[in-house]
């Protein structure tokens, strides 16, 4: 596997986590978070806390990564 394959294997997951973290943050909210500069900054806010916390460490772990 290329480096570029891995690179956009990680963009998929991490796309996957914003529009999943979207959607919660939009069900809390009562609309959609992208719509607004105050939901964008809980959506930005909350990916990073993740991907800070092991999401990397996660991702390492996955299946399309292993093979690099």
């Amino acid at each position: 596997m290329s480096l570029q394959s891995h690179n956009q294997s990680q963009a998929c997951q991490v796309q996957g986590l914003i529009d999943r973290e979207a959607w919660y943050i939009s069900e809390q909210l009562g609309y959609d978070c992208t719509t607004t500069a105050t939901g964008i900054c809980m959506l930005n806010n909350r990916v990073s806390l993740i991907i800070a916390e092991g999401f990397g460490e996660w991702m390492a772990n996955l299946e399309e990564t292993e093979q690099i």
